[in-house]
C-alpha cells in the first residue's frame, strides 16, 4: 500500500483571502504579542547579510485564527514602502514598550527590499480504507 491510499489532500477555504483584499484591509489588523513575536523573529531572519542564518517562517493555527491576515500584515511590514506602512506602524507601536520593535521594523525597511511570498498550506485528511 502508499501513502496516498490511505490520505488525501484537500483544498481549505480560508477565512481570510488575500488575493481578494481591499486596498488598505489590512490596516485593520490588531497585533498581539504572539504576532509581535513572530515579526521579530522575521526581522532577526532577514535582517544579517549572513545567507546561512536566512530561514523560513512557518506560521501555523486552527482555522479562523488569523494566520492568513498576520501573514499579510506581516508581508506588507517586510515588502512595501516604508512610507506606506508609517502611519499603522507608528500608530499601532506608539508605546514606549514597542520603540525597539518600531525601530527594528523602520532599520530593516529603510537598507533592504524584501521579497516575501504567503503560501497556503493544504488539508490533509485520512481517508477511509
Amino acid at each position: 500500500m502508499k501513502y496516498w491510499d490511505y490520505i488525501q489532500i484537500r483544498e481549505g477555504k480560508p477565512a481570510y483571502n488575500i488575493e481578494m483584499e481591499e486596498q488598505g484591509n489590512w490596516e485593520s489588523f490588531l497585533p498581539n504579542q504572539q504576532f509581535n513575536e513572530i515579526l521579530l523573529k522575521a526581522i532577526g531572519a532577514v535582517r544579517n547579510n549572513d545567507m546561512d542564518k536566512h530561514r523560513s517562517l512557518w506560521i501555523e493555527g486552527t482555522y479562523g485564527t488569523g494566520k492568513s491576515h498576520a501573514g499579510a500584515v506581516l508581508k506588507l511590514l517586510l515588502r512595501d514602502n516604508v512610507e506606506e506602512i508609517r502611519q499603522w506602524v507608528d500608530e499601532e507601536y506608539r508605546d514606549p514598550q514597542y520603540d525597539i520593535l518600531r525601530k527594528q521594523i523602520y532599520s530593516l525597511r529603510e537598507r533592504k527590499s524584501l521579497v516575501v511570498k504567503v503560501a497556503r498550506q493544504k488539508t490533509i485528511m485520512k481517508t477511509n480504507k
